[in-house]
């Protein structure tokens, strides 16, 4: 052999023809001497087939040798003779030839080294009858024995012997017997003696007699010798009777089965693999065609053990050749026989044990980790289906804990499912280990069972087992799932390694962490402790310097240190204290000093629980010590996890949460301003939620708590927040308001009301400012709850103004309104609709405001004078202004600040606020506040420059306010008389503007009757002339107004002026007679005003006597008297009079009328009854009122 190897290694150029041919004649004894009796010439003959390979025909033998490099002779010699049987059967004839004797009976490659014990035997084919030594081991064959019964007990005096050694015996260790594996190289025996051996072991197999023990090692046996046989037909039909006819029923069997073929598989790998297909096929097509149910549950064990065995495959197979085939040859087809059986118990539980030990037997072979098991998203989608498949409201079995197990070693396999189909397997596990119900209170036993496996058996499969240990085996099946689900967890979150992946973790455990019920709380603490226990050691080898979840676990983890159980308690308490040293690591000793945040360790000593899991101090105190280590950003979280426990929590647990969440306010509440409208949201929306009254006080309180540090985003957030209750709402603005942060919130919403869009709320998009009814809804609410009036009077500068602008915007139209016009007009407008209804919520919400002002005899005076329904009236704005202003003034309300913040609105471009400002002032300078007096002064001039506005209405109250300047700065009002005079001179005769002209009238009426017509010149007569156009107008203003007006110049004339003044009063005493009847009371009474004044300007001097005598009587009565004696003393004036009248008297006035002959009684009756049609309050509205004192004076 070492000479043909030198001669194929010189070989060269034309020689190679003829070695080739040489080759082929000796190619036979190449072979047969790869299991030499001698080792030496076995070596050199493996060396000089490998030189001679490149000389081999065919080419796939070549390439069969060459990989062969490295191996033992008889693998060689096996995978020639399986290469050459497939694809060169006359090639393997010819070598058997070549062989003398024939290669299957002189092949010595002895699987089992058997040394003779009897130095005279030397039979090569011996029989069983004699003694043996296999190895280090003695097999003791009674000659005797009539089934020549081979037993592990034989081997006892070994065992002794190993025992004394420290070895380790197959009848202690009970797995396959591993001197049978390592005497394999070393038997003298030959292949004859070797299935001599095969035949002599399955006959003790059929032996029924036979222990379990005893079947374990025979099985064990059989396929150790089976692999070291060479006979390659008698191997695969072995392995074919055993998978067909053995009973797999009994796991002794169903365990055997896997035994032997996998041992043999150790040998002849694809030889076992074609023998598991070609039964794999045969099962399928058998159970197809079967009809009857006779032999049902032997059938239904074979599906089983089909799947044990090819799991036992994969581990016994060579490493070097397993992953070329496992996933299609192995794990595929335990897919398909798991898909085509009934799948019971049994079938679920060899699925899970087959597919685990092709998992480990992956991880060993695959050294280089670079597999990629393409069937792993479908092996993923069987166990999650699994998993899925019982109820959760059933106890876990130990198809759950192998689940568990195997996808925490899929895990490591390639390729690695994306992160979200990995946390869906997490959120699967979760929901089936935790959520199942005690055992004590769930557990049902089946009433058949007929379920067999070789894993650990289920408890209703122990005989005659007590409820005790039945109950206790369940616990420790339920122990041990959560175990496995944290290792799963664990290993998902190292594998993926980042902090989103422990927050997605996080999330899946927080249902579980804030449940109802006590035992999925602590069993969710177990794996939350195993969680934080991995992330921690993650975090110490992170850059990050916060952990993403702390905020959500303290939430949850803080109330459940008050939880019911003990156990829950102790594993939070832990669970905190592994959170705190995760965030204290991130946390460098500087900040911590600055941040002033005490030791973690001291923190960590103080949730140390005592011996019955109770706390040792007060929870409050834990809280705000763990809160402050609380980072940036994570306030929300926070919230989030405390709300889910206030939803699922029992009254003690939920007033715990509230403890934290009061806590983390207190000591985090100022450094959280970026997350305090988020924060606020999910206190408005927890209101609508919670209707327990204890926790709806928590929530308040932590309302005014975040708002005592953030005022104005809490504020902006409530009125951001639609509630589907009002009755929340209205409890959240009364609590702001009865704090002490009452009179802050009531500013703030002043100043958002003053700052709102001018655009009315049915046009805004919902997205823009809020809605100007919630700011009225909630000042209204914030003013009924605040504790003292005084503070609503502090407030008045800023709410007054801001409310009276909106009533005054949202009217709508410009303000024409006479000042004594009846309120005929106020039907006019109840079909505004959606403007009249805002209006008055404004309206209302002044009311509210003043009604904490004002003692209450004022609040009636505002009420019997209508201020509140006619403020928001275009006709009666001004007026009830002027009212509400009066009020104030004698209230003592009118500050100098709220002066300045009407003064404004005089330069405002609205029309309307000029108006409303004006008509405060106008009233104000009647009586001017000391504290404001000089504010006041300029606005004299300002009036003046107002009656050139192109709005009538700003004139209007313009006019009006330099009348009331009179009263009270006439000082101002006489070193302006002149430009006043002539500016009201101008503004009297424009007669486009009647309701203008009135007031001018009436203010040029108040300048006359205050400072007398001294220093007039001129104007006085202009005044008196212009003034008589007026006294017949068809407006009842104007001749209200006219006669006012010639009331002051007849007070006013004297001296030189007392003649002119007499002829003009001779020209207008027809007027005067005639609208004593007016059908105006106003005209008709101020008409009888200007008669007696005008008494001393009238001729004859009789008549004078009759006017003043008749002071005191009706206009009908005076008219009368009148008549009487003109017709009797002066009958030309009296015909005089009646031309005055253009047209005739009786044909403009019936009520009224001088018909001094005609004179009945009727007409005398009926004249009074127009000077009572007007509305009381119309004379009300116009001040004046004997309802107070004070404003009976003003």
């Amino acid at each position: 052999m070492s000479l043909y190897t030198a001669l194929a290694a010189g070989v060269k150029d034309n020689l190679t023809t003829f070695f080739s041919g040489e080759v082929e004649q000796i190619l036979g004894s190449l072979f047969l001497h790869l299991q030499d009796p001698s080792c030496a010439v076995s070596s050199v003959c493996r060396t000089a087939l490998y030189v001679c390979a490149p000389f081999v025909e065919p080419k796939g033998l070549q390439v069969v040798v060459k990989n062969a490099i490295g191996r033992s002779g008889a693998q060689l010699q096996s995978e020639v003779c399986s290469y050459l049987e497939t694809h060169a059967p006359e090639l393997l004839k010819t070598l058997k030839r070549q062989q003398k004797p024939p290669l299957e009976k002189r092949s010595t490659g002895a699987t089992l080294h058997v040394l003779v014990q009897d130095s005279s035997f030397t039979d090569p084919t011996p029989d069983f009858a004699k003694d043996r030594e296999l190895y280090r081991f003695v097999v003791t064959l009674p000659k005797t024995a009539p089934n020549h019964h081979i037993s592990h007990q034989s081997f006892s005096v070994c065992e002794q012997k190993a025992r004394a050694k420290g070895e380790t015996t197959f009848a202690s260790c009970r797995v396959p017997p591993q001197f049978l594996t390592e005497s394999v190289e070393e038997m003298l025996v030959d292949q004859p003696w070797v299935v001599c051996l095969s035949r002599e072991l399955s006959q003790q197999l059929s032996n029924p007699s036979s222990s379990a023990e005893d079947k374990n090692f025979l099985y064990q046996a059989l396929g150790t010798v089976l692999a070291s046989c060479r006979q390659l037909t008698h191997v695969q039909g072995q392995l074919l009777k055993y998978l067909k006819e053995t009973d797999a029923t009994s796991p002794c069997d169903r365990q055997g089965i896997a035994s032997v073929v996998s041992y043999a598989a150790e040998r002849h790998f694809y030889l076992a693999l074609d023998a598991m297909r070609k039964f794999t096929k045969w099962l399928i097509t058998f159970d197809r065609c079967r009809k009857a149910q006779k032999g049902h549950q032997r059938a239904q064990a074979t599906w089983a053990a089909a799947m044990l065995t090819y799991g036992k495959v994969a581990l016994h197979a060579p490493k070097s050749e397993l992953l070329a085939c496992v996933e299609e040859d192995i794990l595929a087809n335990i897919l398909e026989l798991f898909h085509a059986c009934r799948k019971e118990l049994q079938h679920k539980l060899a699925l899970l044990n087959g597919i685990k030990e092709v998992t480990c037997a992956i991880q060993a072979a695959d050294t280089k980790h670079s597999f990629r098991l393409c069937k792993k998203p479908e092996v993923l989608e069987i166990l999650l289906d699994l998993m899925e498949e019982d109820a959760c409201d059933t106890p876990v079995s130990q198809v759950h804990l192998k689940m568990l197990q195997l996808l925490e070693q899929l895990s490591t396999l390639k390729p690695c499912m994306d992160w979200e189909y990995r946390c869906s397997q997490v959120a699967v596990c979760s929901w089936r280990v935790l959520s199942c119900p005690p055992e004590e209170t769930e557990l049902q036993v089946p009433a058949s069972p007929s379920l067999h496996t070789s894993a650990l058996p289920v408890p209703w499969q122990l005989p005659r087992c007590s409820a005790s240990l039945l109950l206790s085996r369940f616990q420790s099946l339920q122990t041990s799932c959560e175990e496995a689900l944290g290792q799963l967890v664990s290993a998902l979150l190292k594998a993926e390694g980042t902090s989103s992946a422990f927050a997605d973790v996080v999330s899946i455990l927080l249902c579980h962490l804030t449940s109802t019920k006590a035992w999925e709380r602590e069993r969710a603490l177990q794996v939350c402790a195993q969680l934080l226990g991995t992330y921690e050691e993650l975090f110490k080898c992170s850059r990050e310097r916060t952990c993403s979840q702390f905020g959500s676990l303290v939430g949850v983890l803080g109330p459940l240190l008050s939880d019911s159980q003990a156990t829950s308690r102790q594993r939070a308490g832990a669970c905190l204290s592994c959170l705190l040293r995760i965030q204290a690591c991130g946390m460098t000793k500087t900040r911590r000093a600055v941040l002033q945040v005490p030791d973690c360790k001291e923190l960590c000593e103080r949730l140390k629980s005592t011996e019955d899991g109770s706390l040792c101090e007060d929870p409050a105190k834990i809280a705000k010590g763990v809160c402050q280590y609380f980072p940036q950003g994570q306030a929300r979280s926070f919230m989030d996890a405390i709300m889910k426990t206030f939803e699922c929590a029992n009254e003690e647990r939920a007033q715990a949460a509230g403890d934290w969440m009061i806590g983390f306010l207190e000591a985090c509440g100022k450094e959280i301003r970026p997350e305090v409208p988020e924060v606020a949201n999910i206190l408005w929306k927890a209101m609508y939620t919670m209707q327990q009254g204890t926790l709806r006080d928590l929530l308040l309180k932590a309302a005014r708590l975040l708002a005592g540090f953030h005022l104005q985003p809490v504020v902006d957030s409530l009125l951001q927040t639609e509630l589907p209750s009002e009755r929340d709402m209205v409890q959240l603005w009364r609590s702001l308001g009865s704090s002490d942060l009452g009179p802050q919130v009531l500013r703030h919403l002043a100043e958002r009301l003053d700052k709102a869009p001018e655009t009315r709320p049915l046009c805004n998009d919902a997205d823009q400012e809020p809605h100007r009814l919630k700011l009225l809804c909630a000042i209204s609410e914030v003013v009924s709850a605040l504790l003292t009036a005084e503070a609503v009077r502090d407030l008045l500068p800023h709410l007054l103004p801001v409310l009276l602008q909106w009533v005054s915007k949202e009217l709508g139209v410009e303000l024409l309104f006479p000042p004594l016009s009846p309120p005929r007009g106020l039907l006019l407008f109840k079909d505004m609709g959606q403007e009249e209804q805002l209006c008055g919520l404004y309206c209302d919400a002044l009311e509210q405001v003043l009604r904490r002002c004002l003692d209450e005899r004022w609040q009636q005076v505002l009420f019997r004078h209508g201020v509140w329904p006619s403020l928001d009236l275009p006709q009666w704005h001004c007026n009830s202004v002027q009212l509400l202003t009066s009020v104030l003034l004698r209230a003592r309300l009118v500050s100098r600040a709220l002066i300045q913040t009407f003064l404004p609105w005089l330069h405002s471009p609205l029309p309307n606020l000029q108006v409303t400002a004006l008509a405060f002032f106008a009233e104000l300078m009647k009586d001017p506040p000391a504290e404001g007096k000089d504010l006041l002064k300029p606005l004299v001039r300002l009036f003046l420059e107002k009656l050139q506005h192109p709005s009538c209405a700003v004139q209007h109250m313009a006019a009006r306010g330099l009348g009331s300047a009179v009263s009270g700065l006439p000082k101002k009002v006489q070193k302006h008389k002149r430009s006043i005079v002539a500016a009201l001179e101008r503004e009297m005769r424009n007669v486009d503007h009647p309701e203008v002209a009135a007031e001018s009238m009436l203010a040029l009426a108040e300048i006359l009757a205050k400072q007398m017509a001294k220093g007039l010149g001129g104007a006085f007569r202009r005044i008196a002339r212009s003034t008589r156009k007026f006294l017949d107008a068809k407006q009842e203003d104007l001749r209200f107004a006219a006669f006012s007006l010639y009331t002051a110049l007849a007070a006013g004339a004297k001296d030189n002026l007392t003649t002119f003044f007499s002829g003009e009063v001779e020209q207008i005493l027809g007027s005067l007679f005639l609208h004593l009847q007016d059908p105006s009371c106003a005209v008709s009474s101020v008409c009888r005003t200007a008669l007696y004044v005008c008494a001393p300007f009238v001729e004859p001097k009789g008549l004078q006597v009759v006017v003043k005598n008749a002071i005191g009587r009706s206009g009908a009565q005076l008219q009368s008297e009148v008549c009487s004696y003109l017709e009797t003393h002066a009958p030309e004036l009296l015909k005089t009079l009646k031309r005055q009248q253009k047209p005739p008297l009786e044909k403009r006035s019936t009520d009224a009328t001088l018909h001094v002959l005609e004179a009945s009684p009727e007409h005398k009756e009926g004249s009074p009854k127009h000077a009572e049609d007007s509305p009381e309050h119309a004379e009300d509205l116009s001040g004046h009122t004997e309802d107070v004192p004070e404003l009976a004076e003003a």
